[in-house]
């Protein structure tokens, strides 16, 4: 960071990937993206995880995405789904 230059190379390491994934700061923001996602929803789980994913990505889920975040929020509930969101490369990395 103390090299200015054009482009960074990109260097996820797993401790990385697992520090943001059991960060504090990450669980508080996927747990109220998750409560905000079900209020707007007035409750209805399928339309949640849309608005947690417009929020997020700012686009619509496709069907194969949307398809495997329901599975897991059956499983896990919607947290876990928006714990997934705010991990993914699409929403860490600016292109």
């Amino acid at each position: 960071p103390s090299v200015s230059t054009p482009r960074r190379v990109v260097s996820t390491t797993p401790l990385q990937a697992l520090t943001l994934l059991n960060n504090p700061f990450c669980v508080r923001c996927a747990e109220r993206l998750a409560e905000r996602s079900m209020r707007a929803c007035g409750g209805d789980r399928p339309a949640a995880i849309r608005a947690a994913f417009r929020r997020v990505l700012l686009r619509e889920p496709t069907a194969a995405e949307f398809d495997r975040a329901h599975r897991f929020a059956e499983r896990f509930g919607l947290r876990g789904v928006c714990r997934a969101l705010v991990n993914t490369n699409e929403f860490l990395y600016v292109p």
